[in-house]
């Protein structure tokens, strides 16, 4: 038996985590031929099956099981060690790695960024903005902003806004199409979210009031959706903040009739302890409320108070 290379233990761990090949390359950014060749080779090289081919897909075996709970391990002892590198580090420079979705991201992300990167010119970053949440204990990201509440012991958070969402037209389609109330919403064209994001509560509020043939449009970004409303095809749900970006946007529901939702900004419990993430955490703590309330000029603000002894 030759030793086997223990990078391949990734690849058992994504195909274990991801169900499937597929989904195993693209958390992993490779093609599925991939990742089947190198978990081949560490079968090869202990000369022993980690997974059984079935029609329902890759089963551990026994000895699979116990190669995973080790993989696990090992991964959870490395990701350790790089923290407490990274948390020596008291310089604000270096790179911080940002997780949250399309439409946080460019109306309240961004404009907080553009403000600290003027103060802390030598910090880089990194957004990542996806639906799919990031797995910030395996370092997929350094700072997440969520609208859930995680409960791992590792991960700290704290509520930084509260996000208003309201129905929105344009002033060109109701200048065409009046808008009197919600039993007038099956005599709209609506725009809605995708089935993908069909669980969220602001793709809720407008599925459970109007009939499903009366949506024109469904996207599975806010950003189509605002632009989309701005266009003049429809009536959305969307978030007060983006929609106070576009002057063409008109509330017709505001959000003490459709709803709210709050906004958590998570970290690692050990990345307290680093000073640029403590910095970036300061900022965002301290502008997130009002661009949240749909003020988007965060020039001239500076951070009020510090975030991280806050955290729980």
């Amino acid at each position: 038996m030759r030793p086997p290379d223990w990078n391949d233990l990734r690849f058992v761990l994504a195909l274990v985590r991801g169900g499937s090949l597929e989904r195993a390359a693209e958390a992993l950014d490779v093609d599925a031929s991939t990742v089947s060749r190198r978990v081949h080779a560490l079968e090869r090289a202990l000369d022993a099956r980690v997974f059984d081919r079935t029609t329902g897909g890759h089963q551990l075996t026994e000895m699979g099981r116990g190669l995973a709970a080790t993989a696990e391990r090992v991964e959870a002892e490395i990701a350790g060690m790089v923290r407490r590198v990274w948390q020596a580090d008291r310089r604000l420079v270096g790179t911080i790695r940002i997780a949250t979705s399309d439409a946080v991201g460019r109306y309240l992300l961004v404009p907080t960024l553009a403000q600290f990167q003027r103060v802390h010119s030598q910090v880089r970053i990194q957004v990542v903005a996806d639906v799919r949440p990031v797995d910030l204990i395996r370092r997929e990201a350094d700072v997440a902003l969520r609208f859930a509440r995680p409960r791992q012991a590792l991960l700290v958070s704290r509520r930084v806004a509260s996000i208003g969402h309201g129905l929105y037209g344009s002033a060109e389609y109701l200048g065409r199409r009046p808008f009197h109330d919600v039993a007038d919403l099956s005599n709209h064209a609506l725009l809605g979210y995708d089935k993908g994001l069909g669980t969220l509560p602001e793709a809720r509020w407008l599925d459970e009031r109007a009939p499903a043939g009366s949506f024109a449009l469904r996207a599975n970004r806010v950003t189509l959706l605002v632009e989309a409303v701005a266009q003049g095809m429809g009536l959305a749900v969307l978030p007060c903040y983006a929609a106070a970006y576009d002057g063409r946007l008109v509330e017709l529901i505001g959000p003490a009739d459709v709803l709210e939702r709050d906004l958590w900004l998570v970290l690692h419990r050990d990345s307290r302890r680093n000073a640029r993430t403590r910095a970036l955490a300061d900022m965002l703590a301290a502008q997130l409320p009002r661009l949240a309330r749909g003020s988007p000029d965060p020039r001239g603000t500076a951070p009020a108070g510090r975030f991280s002894p806050s955290l729980r």
